[in-house]
């Protein structure tokens, strides 16, 4: 960037003086070409790069200093299906007619001079639109609905539409295929460049992402997906070349793939870990059971879809010539054909819905990479079903599809953050807005990255081998002495400090680098007989720039929010502000409840939910309700102990709630209980009496392990009501349980935890004794005593009787209050989770399950059994194509139309059909002479 600011500014101080300029400054083109050491070239070059690095920069920011906390999201219903119509709505005004048929002939002109041919051609009649079967302009109509649906479902985490979203992560698998076998049958370019040109389309705004973010490559798992199955169709079609064009031997081919499929994914063998035994199996980011793992399931469930597109692509021709000798048919017979052809593929795809679609999310995944291919052949043949429809596409869609990869990739950090697990907050307290502001910027730093990833490739790598690899070299040496000056400046701590010490790298290597490109290049025509002052202007300049952008930067980083990190304890103070608000679950609701009430998040919607108070941005006390998948993974392994008195039981019962239980309360009142849930512990004792967690403290003390991780405690209702004369008993008892639990967290490094008594409302007090001792004047003392006995001890110190005063009159016998209120107690008990959890020993070996468990044989062997059907039929509809023509006398069959499918494609493209099937035509002929001499001996 700093050679492109002082390509900058030279341009500027040359241009700007008085005297005319000795040549006119480089201009930017608009079709990139290979990249030549001269200014104009490396100027476009470096203003490519320069753009590249804002944008991996504006990722950067997003997702490590937000201007606001990152949002938290929720799932609106009407919101995701007011938004899905409204794009149908939109879409459909934008209909137009495709490109030109591609098989198209214009006729030839029959005049000779150039007047009449213009003449000729101006009253031509306008090409028809392309009608092909799955044409380009639809595939990228597909590629656009479905993105926006996979984005809507990321961005309101609409869990109940995963199934759908899994078969259009099929689709896009399935067209790897598809697109790929269709380059290299048509093309035959099986060169390197032409595989390095595929890899950088595909991995290079990934790796920028990676490097930039501290991301691993599994966590982007569409771009490793497509990578992998793009190898795969590359070595089928490479190996044996010379089978590729042949009207079987190919077929052997994707039968022989079929079967290597089939062993490594559908039966439990060791080849899948064997030829990835690379891989890791220890927890990373992306990969929580560890890559090797992650790997396997995400090429699971769609271990069969690329090579279904394969086998589609391959009958594509035969299925051109079928579809057109189907519409020359008499109208009634067309349709007859038609139909016979779509009712039991239609019959199939109502089958799979009201069947294996409506499975949950587990048992759906097992099946997909069998059955997803039936809504995927359903929608192909009948978006397909006739002339106008193919002919016609929604350019708004059409857009939408030419970038779906940056679309993907820049979801994680611009749209939402966190790697897609959070929203990004930039209109805070307007979520509509919010959503309208974030989505321009999204879709256009999208449209930029994906010009750039072109523009970048076909500078750095056009066609030629040689200069191809020196330009990745170039780009390796670059990377490794980036991460090696980027290892250093981590030693500056600080983000601010962190901006100085880029921008001092920054400028001074930048300018060491002008001044060997200046050395080899030789002076400039425009700088010739200038004086030493005028040629360091531009690094004057540049240097300025970059001291301003980087003191801005400087204080916006310093006050801005954070990434999702564990709560600090400096957060503590903070975790029980707030108030008690009645809330419907809608973004609307929300957000307007937190303007109104100064409110920085709620623990919950629907009915009367807690809301924290705002807090400082940078701060990082960034308090949100807690799931039950986080709360799990949090707690996955460890221990919580309640102990206390009836409201530490409710306690106790409210985070069994949260955390997913499915089982009734335990039995017992006044009794010990414990209940796991997944792999985490939680526990509760009856220690009403502060003398009783005196005694169990102690106990504890003794053993040579932690009995738990963290420790929830809280009393004095049962001293206050039966120990009513003892109150300087109590407050000596209560410095000897803080002294134990000192001497515990010194020792054993538990969480602690205090959360005094609820509010009590008098009127409700069911026993004379109770109105006596019980009432909120008493236990007001205790609870006194409890707040100026608290010391540095407790992890948390919850005043759970300022958290009731607002709902005092629903505590329904005086001291106990609806579910509700405990639900949001727990809520505000396990943010200090992430402070007062002990550090976890170091990771055991990954306990994953073993590569081979999803697979299926049974339906693995039907997959064999359809694919083979679909090769050797030659039809793409997986057979169902082929059926007509059993039973009705004009509908064609694939088998015979392979010759007439092929020879013209094969002329075209420059392969001689005779030449390549003559060893075939051999075979068929010495098989059929060797058929007739047994029937002669026979006889």
């Amino acid at each position: 960037m700093t050679l492109h600011l002082l390509s900058i500014f030279k341009t500027y101080y040359y241009y700007s003086s008085s005297s005319p300029p000795l040549s006119s400054p480089p201009a930017p083109t608009r079709h990139a070409t290979a990249v030549s050491f001269n200014r104009p070239s490396l100027s476009l070059l470096l203003r490519s790069l320069s753009h590249f690095g804002v944008v991996l920069g504006l990722c950067y920011l997003c997702e490590f200093h937000p201007p606001n906390f990152h949002g938290e999201k929720l799932y609106d219903r009407d919101m995701f299906f007011f938004l899905t119509f409204l794009l149908i709505g939109c879409a459909a005004l934008t209909v137009k007619e495709n490109g030109p048929d591609p098989n198209y002939t214009p006729p030839k002109s029959a005049s000779s001079t150039p007047a009449g041919k213009e003449i000729e051609a101006r009253s031509r009649p306008k090409p028809p639109p392309d009608s092909t079967v799955l044409n380009r302009d639809q595939t990228e109509e597909w590629k656009g609905w479905m993105q926006f649906m996979f984005l809507l479902y990321h961005y309101y985490a609409a869990s109940e539409t995963y199934n759908s979203i899994r078969i259009m992560i099929t689709c896009y698998v399935w067209m790897t295929g598809f697109g790929n076998f269709s380059f290299f049958y048509i093309k035959r370019d099986f060169s390197l460049v032409r595989v390095l040109q595929m890899l950088w389309r595909l991995n290079f705004l990934v790796t920028g992402l990676c490097l930039a973010m501290g991301n691993t490559y599994i966590l982007y798992y569409i771009c490793p997906l497509h990578t992998f199955f793009f190898g795969m169709v590359y070595a089928t079609m490479r190996l044996a070349e010379g089978w590729n064009h042949t009207r079987r031997k190919v077929r052997y081919k994707l039968f022989l793939l079929s079967i290597v499929i089939f062993l490594t994914w559908d039966l439990p063998s060791p080849l899948f870990s064997l030829f990835n035994s690379f891989l890791s199996t220890s927890p990373c980011i992306g990969a929580k059971q560890g890559t090797l793992w992650e790997w396997y399931f995400r090429t699971s469930l769609d271990h069969w879809s690329t090579f279904l597109g394969m086998c589609f692509a391959l009958n594509y021709p035969v299925l051109a010539v079928w579809v057109a000798k189907v519409e020359s048919l008499e109208p009634w017979r067309e349709w007859r054909v038609k139909a016979a052809v779509g009712m039991p593929l239609l019959a199939t795809f109502v089958w799979w819905a009201r069947g294996p679609f409506m499975e949950g999310k587990l048992l759906y995944n097992a099946s997909n990479a069998y059955l997803g291919i039936i809504p995927l052949t359903t929608y192909i043949y009948f978006r397909n079903l006739t002339p106008y429809l193919r002919s016609r596409t929604m350019s708004l869609l059409h857009t939408i599809g030419k970038t779906t990869l940056e679309t993907y990739l820049l979801q994680h950090h611009i749209w939402l953050t966190s790697n897609a697990k959070s929203l990004l907050i930039l209109v805070k307290g307007y979520p509509k807005m919010n959503f309208l502001v974030v989505t321009a910027v999204y879709f256009t730093v999208s449209r930029k990255a994906y010009r750039l990833t072109m523009e970048l490739r076909g500078m750095l790598l056009p066609n030629d081998l040689s200069f191809c690899l020196r330009s990745l070299s170039v780009m390796f040496l670059s990377v490794l002495a980036s991460l090696a000056a980027a290892a250093v400046m981590t030693d500056f701590g600080s983000a601010p400090c962190g901006v100085w010490s880029v921008f001092l790298v920054s400028i001074s290597s930048g300018i060491v680098l002008d001044s060997l490109i200046e050395r080899r290049l030789g002076p400039d025509s425009r700088e010739a007989g200038s004086g030493v002052a005028p040629r360091l202007l531009p690094h004057v300049s540049t240097v300025a720039a970059g001291l301003v952008f980087a003191t801005l930067l400087s204080a916006y980083m310093g006050r801005s929010a954070g990434r999702i990190e564990p709560l600090p304890f400096a957060c503590s103070a903070g975790a029980a502000r707030g108030r008690f608000a009645e809330l419907q679950c809608s973004e609307e609701s929300r957000d307007g409840l937190l303007r109104a009430q100064g409110l920085g998040s709620v623990a919950g919607c629907g009915g009367y939910v807690w809301g924290w108070e705002e807090a400082e941005v940078d701060s990082g006390c960034r308090f949100v309700a807690r799931s039950t998948k986080e709360l799990r993974d949090t707690l996955a392994g460890r221990t919580v102990a309640f102990v206390g008195e009836s409201h530490l039981r409710n306690q106790f019962y409210a985070l069994l709630r949260l955390l997913g239980s499915t089982s009734e309360k335990p039995p017992g009142y006044h009794s010990d209980m414990r209940e796991t849930v997944g792999s985490a512990t939680v526990e509760f004792y009856w220690k009403p009496y502060v003398a009783d967690q005196v005694e169990y403290a102690r106990e504890w003390a003794k053993g040579s392990e932690a009995a738990a991780d963290v420790l929830v405690l809280g009393n004095g209702q049962w001293d206050c009501l039966h120990n009513p004369t003892h109150f300087e008993d109590y407050k000596a008892s209560l410095h000897d349980l803080i002294g134990l639990l000192e001497e515990l967290k010194r020792r054993k490094g538990i969480g602690v935890v205090f959360v005094t008594p609820p509010t009590v409302n008098d009127s409700r007090l069911g026993t004379d004794e109770k109105k006596e001792f019980m009432t909120e004047e008493h236990v007001h003392d205790y609870r006194d005593q409890q707040v100026l006995t608290a010391s540095t001890v407790f992890d948390l110190f919850v005043d759970f009787g300022g958290m009731t005063k607002e709902r005092v009159q629903e505590a329904y016998d005086g001291v106990h209050y609806p579910d509700d209120v405990y639900d949001a107690l727990v809520q505000v008990v396990v943010q200090s989770f992430d402070w007062a959890l002990p550090a976890k020993e170091a990771s055991s070996p990954s306990s994953s399950p073993e590569p081979g468990s999803m697979g299926n044989p049974i339906l693995g062997l039907f997959m064999v059994l359809v694919s083979t059907v679909s090769i050797f039929c030659m039809d793409s509809y997986l057979g169902l194509g082929y059926l007509p023509s059993l039973f009705l006398s004009d509908a064609p069959r694939h088998t015979r139309l392979w010759d007439e499918a092929f020879s013209a494609l094969h002329k075209k493209i420059g392969v001689a059909s005779s030449e390549v099937n003559k060893e075939e035509d051999e075979e068929d002929e010495r098989e059929g002479l060797l058929e007739l001499k047994k029937i002669e001996a026979t006889t």
